[in-house]
């Protein structure tokens, strides 16, 4: 949040928080979370 607040961030990074609803940051975060984790165990494989 501190780049969005500094106008750090890409224009459509700043509308993307803007118009997203609260409750749904954990679950995407975790989402990507997990896609990268899967992703660094196939670069692994």
């Amino acid at each position: 949040m501190e780049y969005y607040e500094k106008g750090g961030l890409s224009i459509d990074a700043m509308e993307f928080i803007k118009t997203t609803k609260p409750e749904y940051f954990e679950r995407i975060f975790n989402e990507i979370a997990e896609n990268e984790q899967e992703n660094n165990y196939s670069k692994a494989a």
